[in-house]
């Protein structure tokens, strides 16, 4: 069955607060600390789907309605900052990949959807080294 049925997990505690917190840094950046962010992250639970690219389905569950909200706010903020172009000798370059997100939150409940071509997820994935 491989590449013809979706893959899909569920992650809790601390592996789901982990893996948030680790997309939620910008490239490269290791002195980013969202741990504290993180731990508000109870639950993730993905899905995806191989075809012709892949279709990303991430659903977040927080632990208050709040930090769901916090999250959609800053997906937002870095949707608007992928957008801008690089500076020389500036920050990482945030991936495009982060444009194409869409998000909708129910209450505590955070669904993020991302649909592209394969090539798009060498952009968050992290990368086999020695």
């Amino acid at each position: 069955m491989d590449g013809t049925a979706p893959q899909w997990g569920i992650l809790n505690g601390k592996s789901a607060a982990n893996l948030a917190g680790a997309w939620l840094a910008p490239s490269g950046n290791k002195s980013a600390d969202v741990s504290s962010l993180g731990r508000s992250v109870r639950a993730l639970l993905y899905r995806v789907q191989w075809d012709t690219g892949f279709t990303a389905t991430l659903i977040m569950v927080c632990d208050t309605p709040e930090s769901a909200a916090g999250f959609a706010t800053l997906i937002g903020l870095l949707q608007q900052a992928s957008k801008q172009p690089a500076k020389p000798g500036g920050s990482p370059t945030l991936p495009p990949i982060l444009q194409s997100i869409q998000t909708q939150r129910d209450g505590a409940r955070l669904e993020l959807d991302v649909t592209g071509p394969a090539e798009m997820l060498d952009q968050i994935l992290p990368q086999g080294g020695s």
